[in-house]
């Protein structure tokens, strides 16, 4: 029958492709041997690979069957494999359920169901947060030598209000030394960004090779990330590319970007637009919500694919509901337009307003703009005006000049030529070319006493100087849609 823990460890090596190539469906069978002939963590592991789809088709209904079978059976192992499930994929009720179940593997004594409370009570999601409750369970399974515990524990000492960064580093190299390669990757971030230890990038690198070398996904990411930038130490492009791509197939999506930014730069790599966007596109569709906008923006202008509108609004608003300012202000301008999606003034509205109230000012700018002159909303000269000051205060140029507008020519303001000139003024010193040019021309054709053909000279003179001009301001025309790249 051979040895049944040798049958888990040999599955999981073909499952993460470790001294071997992956291959998931010798991965469980080798599980299900161990599992027939009584090994619970065995079926605990194929339960896993039924929810994720993994060597089989995706049967989360079955999974589930195992497990309840299990916790029937009084099955510590069970317990907390089925309270991770709810924890992870079930509704409230059976959140709670999932309480309940750590609670009962608690007291039966698994280490690993109170790193796992513990890990709820730091999350605050589905109980108050408390980080004594927490730090108990960690301390009672560190007394138990479980594994996981140690760095849970450092990770907690990291989210505290006053956090606790020497002696995080203590626990996470503690964990380091028992073999968790996601410690190792830990302990180089921590060197990396001077958490606990002066910064030392070489440090850091030193631990990301060796989280890399065990196979760890996040290490591997670092470790090629270190060889790629050449942080360090020497840079070396060919293998830092070689170690990001191991990365990004064990499911890593940071990975993904950074290669999808080395082809799409150019840097060390042959630039090659259409690779860099295959890989934003896998980063997206692992749900890296970063890759969103970045897919969005490739769609909107053809950058290594072909242009698609529809295609772009759907990333867009994807990214929007994932709460992304920029994307948000995007979708408000596709909407506004009908780009890739019905014209829909009133859910541009809702977007700027969600987009503007996350600190993206430009959409403070488009909704002055929409209140005073979109022909599908109720004129509203007050909004306007209160939008258009907001996104002058915080700083946005256009919001600045719109006013400077409203003022020289009295549209849904009493006519005030200091006051236009005020904010044009404030605009110009933010080297606005079109406020210069307006400067310029309000002195030369105003009344009274603001005209004043010394100052038109030097405005105008200054507006045809070096400054990028941004586009003529026209009402919802006048902003583009690529709103930038996330770092």
């Amino acid at each position: 029958m051979g040895y049944i823990s040798a049958k888990r460890s040999l599955a999981w090596m073909y499952l993460d492709g470790i001294g071997v190539p992956v291959d998931a469906e010798r991965g469980l069978g080798l599980l299900s041997a161990a599992a027939q002939q009584g090994h619970e963590r065995a079926t605990t592991d194929i339960t896993f690979l039924y929810t994720k789809g993994i060597g089989t088709e995706k049967n989360a209904s079955r999974a589930v069957a195992m497990l309840d079978d299990l916790v029937r059976k009084g099955s510590a192992d069970g317990m907390r494999t089925l309270a991770r499930y709810y924890l992870r994929d079930g509704d409230k009720t059976q959140r709670k359920t999932a309480l309940d179940l750590l609670e009962k593997a608690v007291a039966l004594g698994d280490g690993n169901a109170m790193r796992t409370l513990a890990d709820v009570y730091v999350a605050g999601r589905e109980t108050k947060r408390d980080f004594a409750k927490a730090e108990s369970l960690l301390d009672q399974a560190i007394a138990q030598d479980t594994l996981a515990a140690y760095r849970s524990k450092a990770l907690l000492l990291l989210k505290m209000p006053d956090p606790r960064y020497d002696q995080a580093m203590y626990w996470m190299k503690e964990a380091a030394s028992r073999g968790s390669a996601r410690a190792m990757a830990d302990v180089g971030a921590m060197y990396e960004q001077g958490k606990g230890v002066p910064v030392d990038e070489s440090e850091a690198r030193i631990w990301y090779g060796k989280s890399a070398e065990l196979g760890d996904s996040s290490g591997a990411r670092h470790f090629g990330q270190s060889l790629y930038m050449g942080t360090g130490g020497p840079r070396d492009v060919e293998n830092g590319v070689k170690w990001l791509e191991k990365s990004a197939a064990a499911g890593e999506t940071d990975a993904m970007r950074v290669l999808a930014y080395g082809y799409e730069n150019g840097g060390g790599l042959a630039k090659d637009v259409v690779k860099a966007f295959e890989w934003f596109q896998k980063a997206a569709e692992a749900g890296d919500a970063n890759a969103f906008l970045e897919v969005a923006d490739r769609y909107y202008d053809g950058s290594g694919t072909t242009a698609d509108a529809q295609k772009s609004f759907v990333w867009y608003l994807k990214a929007a509901e994932n709460g992304s300012a920029k994307a948000q202000y995007c979708v408000g301008l596709l909407y506004e337009r009908g780009e890739g999606t019905a014209q829909d003034s009133r859910e541009a509205v809702h977007w700027f307003k969600a987009a503007a109230e996350n600190g993206y000012i430009d959409a403070f700018a488009e909704l002055g703009q929409m209140y005073a002159n979109d022909a599908n909303l109720p004129r509203d000269d007050g909004k306007s005006i209160d939008y258009l000051q907001k996104g002058a205060a915080a700083g946005n140029v256009t919001a600045m000049v719109l006013l400077g507008i409203k003022y020289e020519d009295g549209d849904g303001v009493a006519r005030d030529y200091a006051k236009a000139i005020e904010w044009y003024e404030a605009a110009a010193n933010k080297k606005s070319a079109d406020a210069m040019y307006r400067l310029g021309t309000l002195y030369r054709a105003a009344d009274g006493n603001q005209k004043d053909f010394g100052k038109a000279l030097e405005w105008l003179t200054k507006g045809r100087g070096p400054w990028q001009c941004e586009s003529a301001i026209r009402p919802g025309r006048y902003l583009r849609i690529r709103a930038g790249r996330a770092n």
